[in-house]
């Protein structure tokens, strides 16, 4: 995407997805999308720049090269004005992915992991988002920070519910 490159990037601790467990802080939501776990799991993984359709305060997102969404590939997310840059840790279709934030437009961390799992329900798809993140100071002054993360991820959660329910 243009622009990406502009901005100063705070660069976050290399972390690997254990982090996901022992972090300080970690923040683990769930929700059901009622579509099958291959189509949620290519929905969120393979197709980021869909993410400004259905996922609030994305505004832009793809992979640093075209075609590799696999463990090592480059992410760019735009989030709410906020721009990072992510490293494919784990990529276990159509069940398990995982990613950490490798730097960021503000410095609200020292590390972030993000870990999703996927699981077959008979009418959809669990999804279980970790959020693991050892926060500055600017992360800690965040009203309610994990009653809004997990309110905008499960808003998002409903809306690519929605969204593979009409496509199908």
């Amino acid at each position: 995407s243009p622009g990406w490159g502009c901005r100063v990037m705070h660069q976050l601790r290399a972390e690997g997805s254990e982090f996901a467990t022992s972090a300080a802080r970690v923040f683990v939501f769930d929700a059901v999308v009622g579509a099958p776990r291959e189509r949620v799991f290519d929905a969120i993984v393979a197709h980021p720049q869909t993410w400004k359709a259905w996922f609030p305060g994305i505004t832009d997102g793809g992979y640093g090269s075209a075609g590799d969404h696999g463990v090592g590939a480059t992410r760019l997310l735009g989030l709410a004005g906020i721009r990072v840059r992510e490293t494919i840790l784990v990529h276990e279709a159509p069940r398990h992915w995982t990613y950490r934030v490798d730097a960021a437009s503000i410095p609200i961390a020292r590390a972030i992991v993000e870990t999703w799992h996927f699981e077959d329900l008979p009418d959809g798809t669990h999804v279980r988002w970790t959020f693991a993140i050892d926060p500055t100071l600017l992360f800690r002054l965040l009203p309610l920070p994990r009653t809004t993360i997990g309110a905008v991820w499960q808003r998002g959660m409903r809306n690519l519910g929605a969204r593979l329910q009409r496509a199908s």
